[in-house]
């Protein structure tokens, strides 16, 4: 095995110098026009507050609308587009809980819980 090696080693082509095709430079990254900038940032915006969570949660909220993401952090004041406010209304979990009669039944309630403050200046 050791021979092998050593054979290989000895074929290996100087610095520079390979049978490879040339690597394709890449293209710096450009700004996008206005004109192609997503209806969501358009859109009427709300002033919300996402609940804390509990502590294993992630101290930030990413919502997703039509290819654009927004962190939200958890319990400040944010101003968001309509659209992610929809998104976070349609956010439902379904958890388990024990009800009077001690039967575990399923409740549907908000992933991401929010404050609606108003509409944004």
């Amino acid at each position: 095995m050791a021979d092998i090696l050593d054979e290989s080693f000895d074929e290996l082509p100087e610095a520079g110098k390979t049978n490879l095709p040339p690597v394709p430079e890449i293209p710096k990254a450009t700004r996008a026009p206005k004109s192609s900038i997503p209806a969501t940032t358009k859109e009427k915006r709300v002033r919300i507050i996402v609940g804390e969570g509990d502590a294993q949660d992630n101290p930030f909220v990413f919502v997703q609308v039509n290819g654009v993401g927004y962190q939200i952090m958890r319990g400040e004041e944010v101003s968001v587009p309509e659209s992610v406010k929809h998104v976070l209304d349609n956010a439902i979990v379904t958890v388990m809980v024990r009800g009077a009669d001690k039967k575990m039944r399923p409740r549907r309630q908000m992933r991401f819980p929010y404050q609606l403050l108003g509409e944004a200046a």
